[in-house]
C-alpha cells in the first residue's frame, strides 16, 4: 500500500532514496560475487561502493533541499524479481 503513495516531503524522499541506495548496493555486490575472484571482481566491488556513497550523498542533499528530485532518474534496465521455474 505504501508504494502506491508518492513521496511528498523531503524526509519521505530521503527515506526512499536511502532504501534505493541500499538495494542498489545489495544487487551490485551480488553481481560482483558472480564474477571470478580477482582484480575484476575487486574493481566491481569498489565501483559498487563508490556508487552507493554517491547515492547516499545525493539522498542527504534531497533532505536538505526540498526542490531536489529523485537520486537517480536514469539507470539501467529494471531487473525482474520474479522467480521463474522451468519444468523439464
Amino acid at each position: 500500500m505504501r508504494g502506491a503513495v508518492p513521496d511528498t516531503t523531503a524526509q519521505q524522499r530521503y527515506q526512499s532514496a536511502i532504501r534505493e541506495a541500499g538495494g542498489g548496493l545489495k544487487v551490485s555486490l551480488e553481481e560482483c560475487k558472480a564474477m571470478p575472484p580477482g582484480k575484476e571482481r575487486k574493481g566491481c566491488e569498489a565501483e559498487a561502493l563508490s556508487r552507493y556513497q554517491q547515492d547516499m550523498a545525493d539522498a542527504r542533499a534531497m533532505r536538505s533541499n526540498p526542490d531536489k528530485g529523485p537520486v537517480n532518474i536514469t539507470g539501467g534496465p529494471i531487473r525482474s524479481t520474479e522467480t521463474v521455474t522451468v519444468k523439464p
